[in-house]
Formats: C-alpha cells, sequence, structure tokens
C-alpha cells in the first residue's frame, strides 16, 4: 500500500497516486557563469542586428533569424515536437497538451508566439489540432528584452525572466504539459540541476526535453557560458560532463526513479534532441 494514499494498493503504477521518490539536489555548477554573461549578450545583439554574415546568405541561419523575428515556430523544433507528440498521445495530444514552456528561450523562443502543427506532411493525429499556449523564460531576459526594444523588435514572444535552475519558483510544480531547451542547456550555471527542475514543472505523463549540440563547450573551447559537455554513452544513457573539471553525471541513472526516455527518431551525430516523459512525482531532499 502507498504510503501517501492508503486506499491505493497498486501504487506505484495508479495513475492516483504516482511515485514519490526523494533525490539530492546537490549537483555540480559553475562558479564563474556571470563572467559569460557579457559574450552571450553581445552574441544575441549581433545576431537581432543581422551583423553575422550567415544571417545574410540564404540558408539554415537566414532563415532562422527571419522566422524568428516574424513569431513563427522554427521547423526542424516544430516538426521534432509533433513528431514526438503524435507518437507518445497519437489522437489525444489535443487533451494532453496545452501549455509549453520553453526554458532557456534567449530573446524569444524557437516555438513561436503559440505552438501548432499545422505544417505539410505533419502527423494526421495531431495536423490542424494542436493550438498551445507557450511559456518563454530566460535568465537574461530583461536585457534581451531592452535589446528588443532598442532595435524595434515587437512581433515576437519575448522571454520573461527566470533561470532554468529556478524554474518552480517562477512556473511551479506539474504547471505545464511540455518543456524544453534548445541549445542552451549547457549554457545554465548546473545542467542537471535545471533539467531536473523542468520534470518538476511538468505534470506527470508529462515530457521534458533537450535538445543540444554535442560536446558543445569541447568544441567552442570553454568560450562564455560554454562550460558543459553532452554526449551520450555507449548504452545510448545521457552523460553531462563538466569541461573544466571533468565530472559526469549520468542523467538517465539520476532520474530513473520518476522519468523514463522516450524514445525518439535517429539522432544526428553532432545534434541531440534527448526526451524523457514523468511517470511520479520528485520529491528533494
Amino acid at each position: 500500500t502507498c504510503p501517501t494514499c492508503p486506499t491505493c494498493p497498486t501504487c506505484p503504477t495508479c495513475p492516483t497516486c504516482p511515485t514519490k521518490t526523494s533525490i539530492s539536489t546537490n549537483f555540480e555548477e559553475v562558479g564563474n557563469w556571470e563572467d559569460g554573461i557579457a559574450f552571450e549578450v553581445d552574441h544575441h545583439s549581433r545576431w537581432i542586428k543581422g551583423e553575422f554574415p550567415v544571417t545574410k546568405k540564404e540558408g539554415w541561419f537566414k532563415y532562422e533569424r527571419e522566422t524568428k523575428l516574424k513569431g513563427l515556430p522554427i521547423d526542424i523544433h516544430q516538426k521534432n515536437i509533433c513528431q514526438l507528440f503524435s507518437q507518445v498521445y497519437g489522437s489525444n495530444t489535443t487533451q494532453q497538451v496545452n501549455v509549453l514552456l520553453d526554458h532557456g528561450a534567449g530573446p524569444f523562443t524557437n516555438l513561436g508566439r503559440r505552438f501548432d502543427c499545422d505544417y505539410e506532411g505533419a502527423p494526421p493525429d495531431v495536423k490542424a489540432v494542436v493550438d498551445a499556449q507557450v511559456i518563454a523564460v530566460d535568465p537574461l531576459a530583461p536585457k534581451y528584452n531592452e535589446m528588443l526594444t532598442k532595435n524595434k523588435v515587437f512581433n515576437t514572444l519575448r522571454t520573461a525572466y527566470c533561470p532554468s535552475e529556478m524554474l518552480t519558483k517562477c512556473i511551479g510544480l506539474n504547471a505545464v504539459d511540455f518543456a524544453i531547451i534548445i541549445n542552451a542547456l549547457d549554457h545554465t550555471k548546473s545542467p542537471v540541476a535545471a533539467f531536473m527542475e523542468s520534470l518538476k514543472t511538468i505534470r506527470v505523463g508529462g515530457i521534458s526535453c533537450v535538445y543540444t549540440t554535442v560536446n558543445e563547450a569541447t568544441k567552442m573551447g570553454g568560450v562564455g557560458f560554454h562550460q558543459w559537455d553532452f554526449n551520450l554513452n555507449s548504452s545510448s544513457e545521457w552523460i553531462v560532463e563538466n569541461f573544466r573539471t571533468k565530472a559526469q553525471i549520468n542523467v538517465d541513472s539520476t532520474i530513473h526513479a520518476f522519468a523514463k526516455r522516450v524514445s525518439v527518431h535517429k539522432q544526428s551525430p553532432i545534434q541531440y534532441f534527448i526526451c524523457y516523459q514523468k511517470f511520479g512525482e520528485v520529491l528533494v531532499n
């Protein structure tokens, strides 16, 4: 019998009495995180102004910039998420997905002002039926909002202030259906703590994902916020490594008691889309 729900003899499988697992919050974090703020703000300022040559010629970076400035979802992320919803929820997606959280979103979200699956080739069970609210947050939101106003960019969903390590304080527990952080978890003070917060923010049955470049810190030489490497081991378990100390954490084994990996389409050798579905509540000690 579940100690928190004596009338539920089948716990932890009973949906009205989810598993409650206590974990430590003593995760390693970067001590000099603030040193990377100037680098990050300068990068986004130049990106918004279109000063990078790659944003001026036809190709991915030009498309990405123009699409974000229109407040529309970025194609690859829209497709990844819609395919995931179809796979996990099928025709029940509209009942399961109403609020999406994009944390570490930068100046504005990759998901658009609202999120939908209205694109050519979308899975039939989610096409033209998904219409979800998007919440976007970032620890540098005040600086980014000032930057957007200065450059007269108003046609986007701007981010609100919230570090990923504080999501439950900003958003709440079990408050959203889906969470994602795109190319930014390696920018956090403590990526495992930040991802744990995303799992606490989503409801039981919800999904939290990370879209990330493989070993970004090593590729960037530890410049700015790039202080963490992400990779998959031989068992396809997600490994987080501190670029400076080389200390590693196996995320799958850390969260296995309350979240399970969702199998997604074949991973790129340079970019990962890693997702976990929450099946039990997380209690921290």
